[in-house]
């Protein structure tokens, strides 16, 4: 005898397998759970079979699907038998600026990508500059200690709280190096 499994919560046809005989009653057969003696109809193209209310019906199969509501709202189809409702749309947008549609077209959130590409340049400026400052700090502490090795410095007085942050300085500059390298 032919028995037909099927996934335990999903409910899908798994595959077919001969029952066992059942060694307590002659002539029949142990069908374990999630199985049936029922023979799943063949499924379409883009159908599946699935065992409900003690019988085998076929639904679309779209699970896994994504697809995308006029807002933009990316919608992941969870379920068997689940259509893709009108007035959605199939197609990924072109570019994560473009975040609407209009029925026709993906339309692009200009304001979105200029402040998008306003802050990367922005970002990209202020390291930059952090890379310059920290460069011309390292020319002034090593004239500093250029100078104090060579003498120039000998009568200078420096207050604690300048040698402070020159030592300060140094370890943010190393670390700085470790980091970028």
């Amino acid at each position: 005898m032919k028995i037909y499994h099927y996934h335990p919560s999903e409910k899908v046809f798994l595959r077919e397998t001969t029952a066992r005989p059942d060694p307590k009653e002659k002539g029949s057969f142990l069908i374990p759970a999630y199985a049936t003696g029922l023979q799943p109809p063949e499924a379409s193209k883009g159908e599946i079979a699935i065992f409900e209310n003690g019988e085998w019906v076929t639904k679309k199969n779209k699970k896994g699907q994504v697809y995308y509501q006029q807002d933009g709202t990316e919608v992941e189809i969870k379920e068997y038998g689940k259509e893709i409702p009108a007035g959605c749309i199939q197609d990924d947008p072109p570019s994560e600026f473009h975040t609407t549609h209009d029925g026709t077209n993906w339309i692009e959130d200009v304001a979105l990508k200029e402040a998008t590409e306003n802050s990367q340049e922005i970002e990209s400026l202020k390291g930059d500059l952090r890379k310059a400052l920290a460069w011309q700090f390292k020319m002034i502490l090593e004239l500093f200690e250029v100078g104090r090795e060579n003498g120039v410095w000998v009568n200078a007085d420096f207050s604690d709280e300048i040698k402070a942050k020159a030592v300060e300085w140094k370890t943010k500059l190393s670390r700085l190096d470790e980091l970028d390298h």
